[in-house]
């Protein structure tokens, strides 16, 4: 909530709507699934208050997989889905193995394979590092809330973003991805940095309003 200030404030104003910011437990103190309880306890908090239909699940980056992975649970658990489903950047693969981490290496100024590789080992914990939880691009898409990916051209995890947008279209889900070419990982918690950040911001606050119509 506090780190990620700047972007939920934009993000509100945008979208005209409110914005719940959730602390959940973090590893490695808390690993898998404990961010996933804490995201699903307080999705039904807020379902009671404002009704499925007037929410939409996001985040950024490892974030916006934990989106994902609230969307998979509600989905299996036979519950209503919320409006959309807003991903920033998503860290989809925690396998790490797409191109764009090899194509970027040279071109991302924010992430490294080392330092992303000891994440997914310090969130994991005893979990399959390919579980659907985990790597989103592996989950099933049939059936989700409709999705808006942004991502970044020179982000390692760019290939993420597009194979999260693929196996969304091929299940038949209502999915829309931009991709901003010249910008870096999660370029949308800087919109006071780069002019892309707050295009980005305006982008997501004008669709979150025609799934809340």
């Amino acid at each position: 909530p506090n780190t990620h200030r700047l972007v939920t404030s934009n993000l509100a104003r945008a979208a005209a709507a409110l914005v719940f910011s959730l602390d959940y437990r973090l590893a490695p103190e808390n690993p898998a699934p404990a961010a996933l309880e804490d995201a699903i306890q307080a999705y039904r908090q807020l379902a009671k208050r404002f009704g499925d239909k007037n929410i939409i699940v996001a985040g950024d980056s490892a974030g916006a997989g934990l989106a994902l992975a609230l969307l998979f649970t509600l989905r299996d658990e036979g519950a209503e889905q919320p409006a959309g489903g807003l991903l920033f950047c998503p860290w989809g693969d925690l396998e790490l193995t797409g191109e764009s981490i090899k194509r970027n290496r040279d071109l991302e100024p924010t992430l490294k394979r080392e330092n992303l590789a000891l994440c997914a080992e310090y969130y994991a914990a005893d979990m399959d590092l390919s579980d659907p939880l985990l790597s989103p691009i592996h989950g099933n898409y049939a059936d989700l809330a409709p999705l808006y990916i942004q991502a970044a051209g020179k982000d390692l995890l760019l290939d993420d973003a597009r194979l999260i947008s693929q196996a969304a279209r091929k299940a038949g889900n209502a999915i829309k991805i931009d991709v901003f070419a010249d910008m870096f990982h999660a370029f949308q918690v800087a919109p006071h940095l780069v002019p892309e950040g707050q295009k980005a911001i305006v982008l997501a606050g004008a669709w979150a309003k025609t799934q809340f119509d």
